[in-house]
């Protein structure tokens, strides 16, 4: 889990996406993946797949981010007030956690409706110190055509260099 705009757009709370990166060298078939929500609701991440260092958008309708086709859709719920994320391969092996205390976010801002970043795909989702709110957009738009406060399918703002690694976070 790479990014998440877990407070929508300046145009809706209901334009949230989460946006999953593969810092490895092989392609990843998400075939029986999901990430699981506060231990309560599960999203399939269907039977897409993640190239090698390649970005998978998930978005709760078609037009969450409006200038990207979404690679998948699930009705996202995203607290506010935080939320636990947790990405389990088809075994149920946790790939990836964020935010494990269920408590506020780590980063991001629901008044600018900036997203949250992670810096290092190499460190734990689980540390709060790997996370940062975006400091710039990557030019894409909302469900009305304002500015998102977030990279999605792209380089974060504030990210290291990509890296190698054999799971998708």
């Amino acid at each position: 889990i790479n990014e998440i705009a877990w407070a929508g757009s300046a145009d809706s709370g209901s334009d949230e996406w989460i946006e999953l990166y593969n810092p490895g060298c092989q392609t990843i078939n998400l075939t029986g993946w999901k990430i699981v929500d506060d231990d309560t609701g599960n999203y399939d991440l269907g039977t897409n797949n993640i190239a090698p260092n390649g970005y998978l958008l998930i978005e709760d309708h078609e037009n969450s981010v409006k200038t990207i086709t979404a690679d998948h859709l699930v009705s996202l719920s995203l607290a506010n007030s935080g939320d636990k994320l947790v990405l389990k391969d088809p075994g149920g092996a946790i790939i990836d956690t964020i935010n494990s205390s269920g408590g506020s976010w780590y980063a991001g801002d629901s008044t600018a409706k900036a997203s949250m970043e992670r810096l290092d795909p190499l460190k734990s989702g689980d540390d709060r110190s790997n996370w940062k709110t975006v400091s710039s957009g990557s030019g894409q738009f909302a469900s009305l055509g304002s500015t998102i406060m977030g990279t999605p399918k792209s380089i974060n703002s504030i990210s290291s260099a990509p890296q190698e690694k054999p799971l998708i976070t």
